[in-house]
């Protein structure tokens, strides 16, 4: 059967050693469009490809940015294959949060909610520059990742799809969608002695990703700031950077 231009492209094959890997486009706007397909994707780490699946990131998906949400310290330590990163440009935009999710104790979906709006208050530049960034659109397809691609990536995520005008429980499910990997992720993490710690430390709701807590999220989004475009627009972002944004992703 051919495809028509209504119908999703199918989703790319799964990864075994990227983690929580996943292709955010087919989703609708609110006005009637969709965001494209292999444009944006999202992940845990690169940091553990093997070189199969490396070559598949670059030369098969064709990413050419990667925006990488980790801090400076967690990036250096653990770097993407060499493969990934001659083959890719690194955006490197940080995301912190004022305080270590492990110090704010999260113990509700509220809880982490506000930590990812810690994320907001303290790293607007580099969700501004994400935005610019991905509104490039020769810089496409991007990858954005953190560590697990749960908490940061989950966020930053949120903000534009949220931005682009996804409806509300696609934003929502997507972000719930992390929970089916996060044994995975922790396995996989655990192995790293930067990590071990931070990990032991962490209390159990904070390996979650509960609907709730993007839900929660969003709506204190739209309270504080006036939605996803109303903060970027603070954070300097103009419309005519958001207009092409929603050009570079959305058809």
């Amino acid at each position: 059967m051919t495809q028509t231009s209504e119908t999703p492209a199918p989703p790319p094959p799964a990864f075994t050693t990227l983690l929580n890997f996943r292709d955010v486009g087919g989703v609708r706007t609110a006005d009637g469009g969709r965001v494209r397909t292999g444009r944006l994707y999202r992940s845990a780490s690169p940091q553990f490809l093997d070189a199969a699946e490396a070559h598949r990131l670059v030369h098969d998906l064709g990413i050419r940015t990667r925006v990488d949400l980790r801090g400076r310290t967690e990036a250096w330590e653990a770097p993407p294959p060499a493969t990934v990163a001659a083959g890719i440009e690194t955006a490197h935009l940080p995301l912190y949060a004022g305080r270590r999710m492990v110090d704010a104790a999260p113990t509700s979906s509220a809880a982490i909610a506000a930590h990812y709006l810690s994320y907001l208050e303290h790293a607007g530049d580099s969700l501004a520059r994400m935005v610019r960034t991905l509104g490039d659109r020769p810089g496409l397809p991007a990858l954005v990742h953190c560590a697990a691609g749960k908490d940061r990536t989950g966020a930053a995520v949120a903000l534009v799809l949220a931005a682009l005008g996804v409806d509300r429980d696609d934003v929502v499910a997507d972000y719930a969608r992390t929970s089916e990997h996060l044994g995975a992720i922790h396995a996989q993490l655990s192995g790293v002695p930067a990590y071990q710690q931070r990990l032991a430390a962490m209390p159990e709701e904070a390996f979650s990703a509960f609907p709730e807590t993007m839900e929660v999220f969003l709506d204190r989004l739209a309270a504080e700031y006036g939605g996803a475009r109303g903060y970027l627009r603070d954070r300097g972002v103009t419309a005519e950077e958001l207009h092409r944004l929603a050009e570079a992703l959305v058809e």
